[in-house]
């Protein structure tokens, strides 16, 4: 039986109206006996219920009044064996398909008609690996960006990459990966996230890495980063240029010990590459980092890496970050790193009784024509100033419970009133849920940060970076480490924030609510009307309750 996410099996259900002050539960079950998807699976445009078991996929339709099926409308059991599945929107039309990947590297396309499932009909054929049992996997998928979705099939040390084509499939891509095997509960705060045994996709992506508008294939592993160029008929199954990162991080200089005078020192130098346009003339270019050491191809994203550089770059002491992007005001995109001053162990050791500060520079290096400045040509910093670390050590527990009570916030953004516009807020406080309309902030900074999947660099970025391009040359931002632990951590808190002092537009009591362990709330608009219906799970003692609120 899969690993659940949510489990449900549904009661008869009623549509409601702003009137209407119920619920409508789909059912309690124990953790870990299903997994839930909403998709539209027959055409009609609403979402239907998926849930996946051990007995099989069933599908539980939403009727003309909303109300979810008593019983699995269709019920798909498994085939014998090891057996990957996915649903998926094959033509863009809204409408999804269960698709089998068996053991054998058989494809399997199943239809269903509102009544039942078709008969399987063969997609493609290929050697693949599965591991033991059914697993979900999301192996189709719109890999090139043409609106079709390809499929993305693993084997032992491969994945094979079928381009859809209209007709069919073509033949695979060979895609290098690093083998990973991760057993997931997946997210409650998702209905459409795969559970269960999951088997990693490789790190590779699809756009337009050389500027010429068609959309390149990029892979990489531990050991090498393989680019497939396209041309006039598409993508090439031979790469086109391969770059050796094992060759590159054996250039790295060893670190001869640890260094207690300067902790910086002791983090490992690393070999980092990216693609831009750096002197506005086709192809793009290429950069590759080693350690503090930058190398400059005009033009490597159709050669990669070649015997001489156009330009060697040496920044002087650690390099902690860089960046490639526009600083000084023109259209040319500049080259920042990020330095950090020497930290002793005394001095951390200090901190743990006194306050102090820590300063990190930001160089930035002036593009001319696709070439860096020798020297940096302006010099910003971010200082930190630390309180006292004893203190803060004792607070930890406070502060991480803070810190975790914010992402729990259980507001959302949401349209209630038909005008297509996200900006009313529900949200949860004890037993009630309530709307707010019309109070939803703009989406501010750390949404913009958190949005997508990112990083501490992405983060400074948008956050510290842009406001010191502003000051200029020698401009300075300090941050508060104790302001830090004060600020909104999620965007919950910001539409809590934005929705205080507020009328409830609509509010809705539901007992027993604020006893719960854990409460996701999840603004869905499940019957295409342009307005938001609300999903609400809730877990009480290892069992989630599911309801609905189903716009009439």
């Amino acid at each position: 039986m899969l690993t659940v996410l949510l489990a449900l099996a549904c009661q008869g259900v009623s549509p409601g109206t702003e009137g209407d002050k119920s619920l409508q539960t789909l059912i309690d079950l124990d953790v870990g006996a299903a997994d839930l998807t909403l998709r539209d699976m027959d055409g009609d445009g609403d979402m239907d219920l998926v849930r996946v078991d051990g007995a099989g996929l069933a599908v539980f339709t939403l009727g003309e009044r909303g109300r979810y099926a008593r019983a699995p409308t269709a019920l798909m059991k498994w085939p014998v064996g090891r057996t990957a599945w996915t649903v998926a929107d094959m033509d863009g039309s809204g409408t999804h398909r269960v698709l089998l990947l068996t053991g054998e590297g058989r494809v399997f396309r199943h239809d269903f008609d509102g009544e039942g499932f078709s008969k399987g009909r063969l997609m493609v054929e290929d050697d693949v690996f599965l591991p033991p049992g059914i697993t979900a996997m999301d192996f189709c998928r719109d890999v090139d960006g043409d609106g079709l979705p390809d499929l993305v099939l693993p084997t032992r040390s491969a994945h094979h990459v079928h381009l859809a084509n209209g007709a069919g499939f073509d033949p695979p891509l060979i895609i290098a990966f690093d083998l990973s095997i991760t057993i997931s509960a997946g997210s409650p705060g998702q209905l459409g996230a795969r559970v269960g045994r999951q088997v990693s996709v490789p790190k590779f992506r699809m756009y337009d890495l050389d500027g010429d508008g068609e959309r390149d294939l990029i892979s990489q592993t531990r050991e090498r980063v393989t680019v497939h160029l396209a041309g006039e008929e598409g993508l090439p199954s031979e790469h086109t240029w391969v770059m050796d990162l094992v060759a590159l991080q054996a250039e790295l200089p060893k670190r001869p010990g640890l260094d207690f005078d300067d902790l910086l020192a002791n983090v490992e130098e690393e070999v980092s590459w990216a693609v831009r346009d750096l002197d506005g003339v086709a192809p793009k270019d290429l950069i590759v980092v080693l350690g503090s050491k930058f190398r400059v191809y005009l033009g490597g994203s159709h050669t990669g890496t070649r015997e001489e550089p156009d330009q060697i770059l040496k920044a002087s002491g650690k390099v902690l970050g860089w960046f490639v992007r526009q600083v000084v005001g023109d259209a040319q995109l500049d080259l920042q790193i990020v330095r950090g001053q020497r930290i002793s162990l005394g001095r951390v050791l200090r901190y743990l009784i006194l306050p102090g500060k820590l300063d990190f520079d930001i160089y930035t290096y002036t593009n001319s024509g696709g070439t860096f400045s020798r020297k940096p040509t302006q010099r910003g910093r971010v200082s930190v100033k630390i309180p006292r670390l004893l203190p803060l050590i004792a607070k930890a527990e406070e502060i991480g419970k803070a810190v975790i009570e914010q992402l729990e916030i259980p507001a959302r953004r949401l349209t209630w009133g038909g005008d297509s516009e996200t900006d009313d807020v529900v949200d949860i406080e004890g037993d009630t849920i309530s709307v707010y309309l019309d109070c939803a902030p703009e989406e501010d900074r750390l949404e913009r940060a958190w949005s997508g999947e990112p990083d501490v660099m992405s983060l400074l970025e948008v956050l510290v970076l842009e406001d010191l391009d502003a000051l200029g040359d020698q401009g300075n931002i300090t941050l508060e480490m104790s302001d830090l632990f004060e600020r909104d951590f999620s965007a919950g808190a910001a539409l809590r924030r934005g929705r205080a002092g507020k009328q409830a537009h609509w509010t809705l009591e539901v007992p027993g609510l604020a006893d719960a362990d854990q409460v996701v709330l999840l603004p869905t608009d499940l019957t295409g009307s342009g307005s938001d219906d609300l999903v609400l799970c809730s877990l009480l003692d290892d069992h989630w309750t599911v309801q609905v609120w189903v716009r009439d």
